[in-house]
């Protein structure tokens, strides 16, 4: 396997604005029965502009993951990032981890996620949570095999839709 991940750049935002919207279309687009919304949707959560400027954002880090040199999957850590239940200083949200659906069985989010732990070792980062659609199983399975465990359920808007989500969390330090 030719897979290489790196740090996301500005000039990045582009290929990581349209990941959002093909990934996200995959995982949640059939939960929008107005196919206009979700293209609304995409303007306002992947848009270009608001991709640069989450990027830039010292507050995140981005990898994105290139298979034989084209971009198949992202990353995104934010830092500093509180959960209602933990009284940790230092905590930091596995916000988005997006992978092309076809790339999914040949370890990407895995790599992606093992390239985030060893980063996290040299960070303040004392807890590690990440918000996982209730439906999505593999999901769930992949971060409790991680050492994650599950501590509440949360409803969460997503456009005009309120989706049940899990939060896991682990204790990285």
């Amino acid at each position: 396997m030719n897979l290489k991940i790196s740090k996301a750049t500005e000039s990045d935002a582009e290929v990581i604005a349209l990941l959002g919207r093909i990934t996200f279309d995959d995982s949640m687009g059939d939960l929008f029965v107005d196919k206009e919304e979700l293209l609304n949707y995409y303007e306002k959560e992947f848009s270009l502009e608001k991709t640069v400027l989450s990027i830039k954002d010292s507050n995140n880090i981005y990898w994105i993951a290139r298979y034989n040199g084209v971009p198949v999957g992202y990353l995104k850590l934010k830092m500093d990032s509180k959960i209602g239940f933990s009284t940790s200083k230092n905590i930091s949200e596995i916000n988005r981890v997006f992978v092309l659906k076809d790339y999914l069985s040949k370890g990407v989010g895995n790599q992606l996620h093992q390239v985030l732990m060893e980063e996290i070792e040299n960070m303040s980062t004392e807890v590690l949570w990440i918000r996982i659609l209730e439906d999505n199983v593999p999901a769930q399975n992949f971060y409790t095999k991680q050492g994650f465990q599950k501590k509440i359920n949360q409803l969460y808007s997503v456009s005009r839709y309120d989706l049940k989500f899990e939060i896991f969390l682990k204790e990285v330090k």
